[in-house]
């Protein structure tokens, strides 16, 4: 079972008749939207999302690179949120864990398989969103009818 499937099993089943080329345009759209849903700006992720819209694989250093800016962000959340008060707003802790989700949406988008980097690259991307149909609306309109 792929995680998608524990969010939107629809969906999921969806992305697994599509072609390649479709796949790997819904992880870009995936990318694209959780980067908007964040502040979250870095050199290697700007390098990483122009080269998966061209189509284009990474070098081993920059993935290395991206995986490293992944890994961080979700220590960084995860301090975050054993630092916070429970009973104090979260904003801080919601913001991180977006940043570590899209990250790790850029990283999953680069799998050499195109139905595996569309399926993470979606859930990880619907993981920024208070609404992942949003996210569903976007990639595809036929998966909210």
């Amino acid at each position: 079972m792929v995680r998608l499937e524990t969010l939107a099993l629809e969906v999921a089943r969806h992305l697994r008749h599509l072609p390649e080329p479709e796949l790997r345009e819904i992880a870009l759209a995936a990318c694209d939207f959780a980067l908007a849903r964040t502040n979250f700006k870095a050199p290697i992720v700007t390098e990483a999302r122009d080269r998966l819209a061209r189509g284009e694989s990474l070098s081993p250093e920059s993935l290395a690179a991206l995986e490293r800016l992944a890994t961080e962000l979700d220590e960084r959340y995860l301090e975050l949120q054993d630092a916070t008060d429970p009973a104090a707003p979260q904003s801080a802790v919601l913001r991180a864990f977006a940043d570590a989700r899209a990250a790790a949406a850029l990283l999953h988008a680069f799998d050499p398989d195109a139905l595996t980097a569309a399926t993470e690259a979606v859930y990880e991307a619907a993981m920024t969103a208070e609404n992942p149909s949003d996210l569903f609306a976007e990639i595809d309109p036929s998966l909210t009818r």
